[in-house]
């Protein structure tokens, strides 16, 4: 399993708008910390569960080899 990293769509939404168009409302931003929170979680546990395969693969290689050392 290769792991793949990419970014979360919230950071591609592009330019702010242009004059006195830019307004952040506190659920705005509460929305998209969660988006990004939830992007990172999962990122977090495909990753985790890359890293408990290769252990075992690791575990599985060491015993074959004190098998046939």
């Amino acid at each position: 399993m290769e792991a793949t990293f990419a970014f979360s769509p919230s950071i591609w939404r592009g330019p702010p708008p242009q004059g006195g168009q830019i307004k952040f409302t506190i659920a705005d931003t509460l929305e998209r910390i969660k988006e990004e929170f939830n992007f990172i979680q999962a990122q977090y546990h495909s990753l985790k569960l890359e890293c408990e395969k290769l252990a075992s693969e690791k575990t599985e290689m060491q015993r074959h080899y004190v098998m046939h050392a």
